[in-house]
């Protein structure tokens, strides 16, 4: 999800039309979420991703995980 937020990121600030272009064309099966963002909704996403991200990759919550699953 990080990946795909940073392209659609990165695609939106492209200056090239072409690229543009089979980014719309692209983006038309999209679902509308997707077709409306601006690129500050997208940082936005990617932004929130990247904190559950943290979260989840936090040495406490691991150490909780590996207790967990001890067998």
């Amino acid at each position: 999800l990080e990946a795909f937020l940073k392209l659609r990121l990165y695609e939106l600030k492209s200056d090239d039309n072409k690229n543009n272009l089979l980014s719309m064309s692209q983006m038309q099966e999209a679902s509308p979420v997707l077709q409306l963002s601006t690129h500050d909704t997208i940082q936005n996403m990617l932004d929130n991703v990247q904190v559950i991200l943290s979260e989840m990759l936090d040495r406490r919550v691991q150490h909780l995980h590996y207790i967990k699953h001890f067998p």
